[in-house]
C-alpha cells in the first residue's frame, strides 16, 4: 500500500524557523554528546581509568575525540546560524508578519511547554513569551483594542501546559465551536 505524500508538508513553517531549528539541533547535539561522554566516563570509572579535568569528562585520546566533536558542532552551528541570519531576510522578507497557522502554534506551544525556559535563555526564535490574548491577538496593556461587546464581566481562560489559546476552539458536528464564546454566553 502506498501513501499519498502531503501536498505541502512544510507549509506551516516560516523561513525563520529554519534558523531556530538549526540552533536547537546544535544545542541538542552538544547535550547528547555531553551525556554520551558522561556515560563513557562512568564505564571507565568502574574500571579504574582516570577521567578528564571535570567530572563526567573523559581524558586522553578519548577526551580529545569528544572535545573535537564539541568543537566541530560549535563551528558548524555558528556557520549555519551566520549563513541563515544573512540569507533569511533576503529569502523571506516580512516572514514574521505572516499569520501563523494553528498547526504551527500548537507545535510551538508543545515545544515551549517542554523547553520554553531553555529556548528563552538561548534567545531562540521559537521561544514564545507568556501573553494575555483577546480574539487571537496578544494584548498590549498600554494600547488595548476596542472591545465593543465588553459588559464589565471578565472571563479568563487559562490553558494547560504545552497548549495555547487556540485549543479553546474545536468543531462539533462539522460546526466551529469556541469554548470561550460559549462560556461567555
Amino acid at each position: 500500500m502506498t501513501q499519498t505524500p502531503a501536498k505541502h508538508p512544510l507549509k506551516h513553517l516560516r523561513a525563520s524557523d529554519l534558523r531556530a531549528l538549526a540552533q536547537l539541533a546544535t544545542q541538542a547535539t552538544a547535550g547528547l554528546t555531553h551525556i554520551v561522554e558522561g556515560v563513557h566516563q562512568s564505564v571507565r570509572d568502574t574500571m579504574g581509568m582516570k577521567g578528564g579535568a571535570l567530572s563526567g569528562q573523559t581524558g586522553g585520546f578519548t577526551g580529545l575525540i569528544y572535545r573535537s566533536v564539541h568543537s566541530v558542532n560549535r563551528l558548524v552551528g555558528k556557520g549555519i546560524d551566520t549563513a541563515l541570519a544573512k540569507l533569511l531576510p533576503v529569502l523571506a522578507p516580512g516572514d514574521a508578519s505572516h499569520p501563523a497557522s494553528p498547526e504551527r502554534e500548537a507545535v510551538l506551544a508543545a515545544l515551549n511547554g517542554v523547553l520554553g525556559d531553555r529556548l528563552a535563555a538561548e534567545h531562540n526564535l521559537l521561544a514564545t513569551p507568556m501573553t494575555m490574548r483577546y480574539q487571537g491577538q496578544s494584548l498590549n496593556g498600554h494600547a488595548l483594542p476596542a472591545m465593543p461587546d465588553a459588559n464589565g464581566k471578565i472571563l479568563v481562560l487559562v490553558h494547560g501546559l504545552c497548549m495555547n489559546d487556540l485549543q479553546w476552539q474545536t468543531s462539533h458536528n462539522g460546526q466551529p465551536v469556541n469554548h470561550g464564546t460559549a462560556l461567555a454566553q
